[in-house]
């Protein structure tokens, strides 16, 4: 199995290269919290708060702007056990 990373330059020119997959993903937490509908509190029934997602992460980052906010380090299995499920559920 081949995994690409894929782009488009500034000059419209098309890249990819050659990756692996990952063991660790970063999420931002806009997207979490305001397209994705994850809670900042206890939500009961969902089972998942983004502070349970922020114990799992390794660190956040934060940028100049509230969308620029990273959780870092997420293990990949947390992210399929915990996030896909709810996201796509």
């Amino acid at each position: 199995m081949i995994f690409l990373d894929s782009g488009i330059r500034r000059s419209g020119e098309l890249r990819a290269s050659k990756s692996k997959l990952a063991k660790n993903v970063y999420l931002n937490l806009y997207m979490l919290k305001e397209v994705y509908g994850i809670s900042d509190e206890s939500t009961g029934d969902r089972g998942l708060n983004l502070m349970d997602i922020y114990r799992a992460s390794g660190k956040l980052v934060r940028g100049s702007d509230s969308r620029k906010q990273h959780l870092l380090d997420i293990d990949l299995n947390f992210c399929n056990d915990k996030i896909i499920p709810l996201i796509f559920g």
